[in-house]
């Protein structure tokens, strides 16, 4: 069976986590194989539901973040780094400092942007 990995930053619908937890319960070869290995958590659901009939429906990252800038991940320090929170699809952002009232202030008013 061929693994797929990815982010464990997860946006996961019912049909989902349902699919996954019938793998898990249904699949034992599959379940101790992940059980040992390095990072079962970026490559046991993805691998479990790219092999069901949702593989079609996978995006990308719920997660904003920019590994192309130093340090890596970046740091966000201001609300212009964040590409116009209101304009992205994204649900989170990575990596914020831990004093970042001004990015939370910045966009509150965007509610389907979180950290």
């Amino acid at each position: 069976m061929a693994q797929y990995h990815g982010s464990q930053w997860w946006a996961l619908s019912d049909a989902a986590v349902q699919k996954f937890l019938s793998v898990y319960h249904a699949d034992e070869d599959l379940r101790t194989s992940f059980e040992y290995s390095a990072v079962p958590d970026e490559h046991y659901i993805q691998t479990a539901l790219r092999h069901s009939d949702l593989a079609p429906k996978i995006t990308g990252s719920p997660m904003l973040a920019d590994f192309s800038k130093h340090p890596t991940p970046y740091v966000y320090t201001n609300a212009t780094e964040l590409d116009q929170p209101k304009k992205t699809t994204k649900l989170f952002a990575r990596k914020c400092p831990s004093d970042c009232s001004s990015l939370i202030e910045a966009i509150r008013p965007h509610p389907r942007f979180t950290f």
